[in-house]
């Protein structure tokens, strides 16, 4: 199978990984990377790698962009909750001023439109802040 340039890429950094944690000398890396970034085939890249053991820069180039893409996922889920969190500290606190409003004797019609204005605007603004992030 023919290596990419994304391939190459991946076996330099790990030969680049393996150089820094003092299994090749400088004469042997400059060697290994010369032979990667020449490499027209994974078996041309595996050549090159061969005798060391493998790092994270080893897996497939697909691999790396799942971890991508699931970090992504992870950031977005985190953000949602934090949203939610705001939104129910929101509801609380709406829902607390409106009991305190009808225990000092606000009207309740004047009270519950309020409340419900309060309410749509918030969950709203919380709505476009999701939005803004998602994109």
């Amino acid at each position: 199978m023919l290596a990419g340039d994304r391939d190459r890429e991946l076996a330099a950094r790990a030969l680049r990984r393996h150089f820094v944690d003092g299994r090749l000398s400088v004469p042997e890396f400059a060697r290994r990377v010369e032979l990667a970034l020449r490499a027209r085939s994974h078996a041309d890249l595996a050549a090159a790698k061969d005798d060391l053991p493998p790092v994270w820069e080893d897996v497939p180039a697909g691999v790396h962009d799942a971890a991508r893409r699931v970090r992504g996922g992870i950031r977005r889920v985190r953000r949602f909750f934090v949203l939610v969190r705001v939104w129910f500290k929101l509801n609380l606190v709406l829902l607390l001023a409106f009991g305190i409003a009808l225990a000092i004797g606000a009207p309740l019609l004047t009270t519950t439109g309020a409340v419900v204005a309060a309410w749509a605007l918030a969950s709203l603004a919380v709505w476009r802040l999701w939005r803004k992030a998602a994109d």
